[in-house]
């Protein structure tokens, strides 16, 4: 009632007002639907911006790739060429030295050559000179001059005492009776080989202590003839043995030695009746004496007290039953050494 009571002025107002809001809406609808449009022109000019600047950023990677490479291609020919200038440098740097490095050598060789011909004289009378020394020296591995050497001396004396028939025109037949006599022949020529030798040395060395009677010309001092005797006098034991032997004085055993030997007292009671065969057998064994003192070292023999394995061997027959140790024993031949330490060049007989 009330409604229908509004005046028509109300309901006009009420009637504008709703236009004025439906014309309100349709034009917020409007502004709504520019706002939308404006919106998606935005978007897509926002994508097309975006794919732009994409693809430029793209191109400009792609561009400074390029460009990496090549720089970087660049770099490695100039390096390249560096090297090659380098090697190149380094080359020829070599082949310089090479060249001066030759020629300092065929500098070097010429002037070597050049001494070398002064001197080769001089050393060629050096080494005459010392040849012998030298020689001798080496030799005292139990060698002298000559072709007399310790295993043929070994050889021959272990001969001597296996001969049973060398003393049997002397009436010594046993093998004990015939090692007995032939040791102490032995020592006894030995020693008389070993004066007369030494007697030789002797007089050798008296010659140092003699002034000479005039100074040596110099090529008197330069010959071997002259110098090497004097050279050889102030060496060790060998030297001498060499000096002695040059000047002819050792050859051969002195017939002096063999007589000086048969005048023993042990061989006398053998000379009345025999005393050519005596004779021979004596001068036997002053020969191998004077071989073995004529050696460097010379060789020397000795029957030692005690048996041992290292420096005997056992003959004849022996009792199992004992030790060997225990054992009695008699000297069949002495024990042979090569030089005075001590080296056995051949075992005794016991």
């Amino acid at each position: 009632m009330r409604n229908s009571m509004l005046s028509w002025k109300t309901r006009i107002e009420i009637f504008k007002f709703l236009n004025s809001m439906e014309h309100t809406c349709i034009h917020d609808q409007h502004h709504y639907s520019q706002f939308n449009r404006k919106s998606t022109e935005l978007e897509k000019e926002k994508n097309s911006n975006y794919e732009e600047i994409k693809k430029q950023y793209k191109d400009k990677l792609t561009k400074l790739q390029r460009q990496k490479e090549e720089k970087i291609w660049e770099l490695q020919k100039q390096h390249d060429h560096t090297i090659q200038e380098l090697q190149k440098q380094h080359d020829h740097t070599i082949q310089e030295l090479q060249k001066q490095h030759k020629h300092e050598i065929k500098g070097m060789l010429l002037r070597q050559n050049a001494e070398n011909k002064q001197y080769q004289e001089e050393i060629q009378r050096l080494r005459k000179l010392t040849d012998q020394t030298r020689e001798m020296r080496m030799r005292s591995d139990c060698k002298r001059v000559g072709d007399i050497e310790h295993s043929d001396v070994a050889k021959e004396f272990s001969q001597v005492y296996k001969e049973r028939q060398l003393l049997s025109k002397l009436n010594i037949t046993t093998h004990l009776e015939r090692a007995k006599f032939l040791t102490e022949l032995f020592e006894y020529a030995y020693k008389c080989c070993s004066k007369e030798i030494m007697s030789k040395a002797i007089e050798e060395l008296e010659t140092l202590h003699t002034a000479p009677k005039r100074p040596f010309t110099k090529e008197e001092m330069e010959n071997p003839d002259i110098r090497f005797p004097w050279k050889g006098r102030q060496d060790a034991y060998s030297c001498l043995m060499s000096v002695a032997n040059a000047n002819h004085k050792l050859q051969s055993l002195p017939e002096c030695v063999v007589n000086q030997v048969m005048e023993a007292e042990f061989i006398q009671c053998y000379v009345t009746t025999q005393e050519a065969d005596v004779k021979c057998v004596v001068k036997r064994i002053t020969e191998l004496s004077w071989k073995m003192v004529l050696l460097s070292p010379p060789i020397t023999f000795d029957n030692l007290p005690t048996y041992s394995e290292e420096t005997h061997e056992i003959s004849g027959e022996k009792d199992e039953l004992l030790p060997l140790e225990q054992c009695e024993f008699e000297h069949m031949r002495p024990v042979l050494f090569y030089s005075p330490l001590g080296t056995i060049g051949q075992k005794g007989e016991a």
